[in-house]
């Protein structure tokens, strides 16, 4: 039999019906079918239970409530849960506990470890008796909150006694932030192996090419018309191949770059001039910035470069029009991934499709592509990527499906 009741105290629990106990949590001395009374350590609260009027008795365990128990349990930020393992109910929970989760502490205290943790009532259950048999002392669970957030967290979790209970104290520390953190560098981790596996193969390419360039070229000035006309062909290839080459390279961090101090609205406003002829009448294009914004030492150049592929990968993504917006301010918070410093925050925000989780962990993935064979090569992104990081900045995306993207380039000031 399971309540679930508005107020509860740490201790023995007590359902009983007309003077007869029908329930009692493990450790207690009656059992179903005793007479019960209450004494004066007792608070009762009604609830109902199958239609059927019953009193719940909290009786106090003094052992909770002696003062050293309370320090101890409340004297600082860390979050702390006092469960028990027979039935995953949350005896006391701390002020920590309180702000962290969101709840009550009267709300806490009527509440069970399963309703806020996201594994099935079995794992829950097993997780209880490997912490209460000392077989595991530290656990990685998600944990829900009252606003309907997920956090990741890690729980130090090992049996006490109390009052004659063997109850649970359970240290947890929020480490979401960390996750995410963790995430985030082994992706820029794993795009920099591929990127110098990518920069030593543009390498060799870039030799390959440079042969067949110079052959091309001096076969073309001894040949007749005809075959003339067919290295014209080769070089073009050529070139096609060069610049491939030199994406990689990018995608490598290891082109070479000019950076210089450059004004933030002068590289707006070009990157929009150039975007107006190359844009559908259908898609408004917007710029706003913020006003004394320090200039940023970037190689001009690539940097228009990553602005207009992330402009006209937006046009890809509102096929049936809607608004680009590029935007410039101050980097007031920075990812965890540079250097710290002082940094403009450029946005290229559309109203499109957006992406979904999935899709947004594999954005700047080299040759990743969501577009039909033949329409993407899947480098856009990750060259771009390349580019920011080897200037000493980065790029972050905000996204969802059916809100649009936001593609926020962080750029090191002058």
């Amino acid at each position: 039999m399971v309540a679930r009741v508005l107020a509860a105290r740490p201790g023995l629990t007590v359902i009983e019906r007309e003077g007869v106990v029908v329930w009692a949590s493990p450790g207690a001395t009656v059992r179903p079918g005793d007479p019960w009374e209450a004494s004066g350590d007792d608070d009762g609260a009604d609830v109902v239970l199958d239609a059927r009027v019953h009193r719940i008795w909290y009786r106090r365990a003094s052992s909770t409530s002696d003062p050293l128990f309370r320090a101890l349990f409340e004297v600082n930020a860390v979050i702390k849960l006092l469960i028990d393992p027979a039935d995953g109910r949350i005896v006391d929970a701390n002020p920590a506990a309180v702000r962290f989760y969101g709840w009550e502490l009267a709300e806490l205290r009527a509440m069970t470890i399963y309703d806020i943790n996201t594994l099935s009532p079995a794992e829950i259950a097993a997780e209880l008796e490997r912490a209460r048999s000392r077989k595991r002392a530290k656990f990685e669970f998600r944990h829900r909150t009252r606003a309907g957030t997920i956090a990741d967290v890690e729980v130090a979790s090992g049996p006490i006694t109390l009052a004659g209970r063997t109850l649970l104290l359970s240290i947890v520390h929020d480490v979401t932030e960390a996750r995410r953190i963790e995430e985030q560098l082994r992706r820029v981790q794993g795009l920099e192996a591929l990127g110098r596996l990518a920069a030593g193969i543009a390498h060799d390419v870039g030799n390959l090419l440079t042969v067949i360039t110079a052959s091309a070229q001096l076969a073309q000035r001894r040949a007749d018309p005809a075959t003339a006309g067919l290295m014209t062909e080769v070089l073009a290839a050529t070139r096609r191949g060069a610049d491939l080459t030199r994406r990689l390279l990018a995608l490598g961090r290891q082109q070479a770059l000019a950076p210089r101090a450059v004004a933030v609205d002068e590289l707006l406003t070009d990157t929009v001039g150039l975007l107006r002829r190359t844009l559908p009448a259908q898609i408004a294009v917007t710029t706003r910035v913020a006003p004394a914004l320090p200039p940023v030492h970037v190689d001009r150049a690539q940097i228009e470069l990553v602005l207009l592929n992330l402009a006209i990968n937006a046009r890809d993504a509102m096929p049936d029009g809607g608004e680009l917006v590029l935007s410039a301010a101050p980097a007031d918070e920075l990812p965890p991934v540079v250097t710290p410093g002082s940094y403009v925050a450029v946005a290229v925000a559309d109203t499109g499709t957006g992406m979904d989780p999935a899709t947004r962990a594999r954005v700047f993935e080299p040759f990743f592509t969501t577009k039909p064979p033949g329409a993407g090569t899947g480098l856009g992104l990750p060259v771009a990527f390349g580019v920011v990081t080897q200037t000493g900045g980065t790029i972050t995306v905000d996204t969802a499906p059916g809100r649009g993207s936001t593609f926020t380039v962080y750029l090191p000031a002058a």
